[in-house]
Protein backbone atom coordinates (compact mmCIF):
# COMPACT_ATOMS: atom_id res chain seq x y z
CA UNK A 1 0.00 0.00 0.00
CA UNK A 2 2.80 2.46 0.82
CA UNK A 3 4.38 1.78 -2.48
CA UNK A 4 1.34 2.75 -4.89
CA UNK A 5 1.22 6.25 -2.27
CA UNK A 6 5.11 6.75 -2.91
CA UNK A 7 4.49 5.97 -6.74
CA UNK A 8 1.10 8.97 -7.02
CA UNK A 9 3.29 11.20 -4.72
CA UNK A 10 5.92 11.13 -6.38
CA UNK A 11 3.87 11.35 -9.72
CA UNK A 12 2.37 14.00 -8.50
CA UNK A 13 5.55 15.75 -8.05
CA UNK A 14 7.41 14.70 -11.36
CA UNK A 15 4.13 15.94 -12.79
CA UNK A 16 4.97 19.28 -11.55
CA UNK A 17 8.50 19.42 -12.29
CA UNK A 18 7.90 18.51 -15.96
CA UNK A 19 4.78 20.95 -16.49
CA UNK A 20 7.48 23.96 -15.11
CA UNK A 21 10.21 22.96 -16.81
CA UNK A 22 8.37 22.38 -20.45
CA UNK A 23 6.52 25.49 -19.56
CA UNK A 24 10.23 27.39 -19.29
CA UNK A 25 11.39 25.77 -22.64
CA UNK A 26 8.56 27.15 -24.65
CA UNK A 27 8.59 30.64 -23.59
CA UNK A 28 12.29 30.65 -23.88
CA UNK A 29 12.07 29.00 -27.50
CA UNK A 30 9.07 31.70 -27.71
CA UNK A 31 11.26 34.33 -26.67
CA UNK A 32 14.56 33.34 -28.90
CA UNK A 33 12.40 33.02 -31.88
CA UNK A 34 10.00 35.93 -31.70
CA UNK A 35 7.26 33.28 -32.40
CA UNK A 36 3.41 32.86 -31.08
CA UNK A 37 3.75 29.43 -29.85
CA UNK A 38 0.82 27.68 -28.30
CA UNK A 39 1.91 25.95 -24.97
CA UNK A 40 -1.34 22.84 -25.89
CA UNK A 41 0.21 22.77 -29.21
CA UNK A 42 -1.05 18.97 -30.11
CA UNK A 43 2.55 17.99 -30.53
CA UNK A 44 3.85 19.77 -27.28
CA UNK A 45 1.57 18.05 -25.40
CA UNK A 46 1.87 14.67 -26.79
CA UNK A 47 5.57 14.74 -25.84
CA UNK A 48 4.66 15.80 -22.45
CA UNK A 49 2.60 12.40 -21.98
CA UNK A 50 4.99 10.75 -23.28
CA UNK A 51 7.33 12.00 -20.37
CA UNK A 52 5.47 11.62 -17.63
CA UNK A 53 4.27 7.88 -18.73
CA UNK A 54 8.26 7.15 -18.73
CA UNK A 55 8.81 9.22 -15.40
CA UNK A 56 5.90 6.61 -14.09
CA UNK A 57 7.01 4.08 -15.33
CA UNK A 58 10.34 4.20 -14.00
CA UNK A 59 9.51 5.50 -10.14
CA UNK A 60 6.93 2.00 -10.09
CA UNK A 61 10.05 0.05 -11.48
CA UNK A 62 12.35 1.16 -8.72
CA UNK A 63 9.83 0.94 -6.04
CA UNK A 64 8.76 -2.27 -7.18
CA UNK A 65 12.60 -3.18 -7.04
CA UNK A 66 13.49 -1.71 -3.88
CA UNK A 67 10.75 -3.89 -2.09
CA UNK A 68 11.26 -6.37 -3.55
CA UNK A 69 8.10 -7.85 -5.03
Amino acid sequence: MSVIAIAITSFLYIHIVTSYLIKNMVLQYQIYLGLKFDFYNRQVYLIKILIHYIMLTRCILKFTLSEGY
